[in-house]
């Protein structure tokens, strides 16, 4: 992975009120986000054979086909975009036993995005021992990630 960026943020909310009833009803709220961003992880394009019959398959890279977009442009993929078949020639080197001049990991997938909210109230209930409430969203503008996000 290229980039990643992590961030948190943890925020109390000041009462509007400075003393009494409306301070307890209106105090102790705070909010918390936590942003998590990365640039798309690399894609080993692989394809298998049991060329022995014994049950072993051997992992071979496709030929890269000069001149062929590796991406195609597809709205009804997830992403919008998927792998160009044209692109790769994978019989030649099955046939031939080598591995392919597609290079390791050198397409990549999608990027990832994620907002995750709080909301809490904490009520002190002794000097020593509070309560805390909170509603928690995750991913909360829905963004598809269609790979792992850590």
């Amino acid at each position: 992975m290229r980039h990643a960026f992590n961030g948190a943020v943890s925020y109390e909310i000041p009462s509007p009120f400075s003393s009494g009833i409306a301070k307890k009803v209106f105090g102790g709220f705070g909010i918390d986000a936590i942003f998590r961003a990365r640039t798309a992880t690399p894609v080993n394009l692989v394809s298998g054979a049991n060329s022995l019959g014994l049950g072993v398959t051997t992992i071979l890279r496709p030929d890269y086909i000069e001149g062929q977009p590796p991406y195609i442009d597809d709205k009804t993929a997830p992403g919008g975009r998927r792998f160009n078949p044209l692109a790769f020639d994978r019989a030649t080197p099955l046939a031939q036993g080598r591995q392919g001049t597609l290079g390791r990991n050198v397409l990549r997938g999608f990027p990832a995005r994620q907002l995750d909210l709080s909301l809490r109230r904490q009520f002190n209930l002794t000097e020593r021992v509070n309560l805390q409430l909170r509603a928690d969203g995750f991913n909360i503008f829905n963004t598809s990630n269609f790979a792992y996000l850590e």
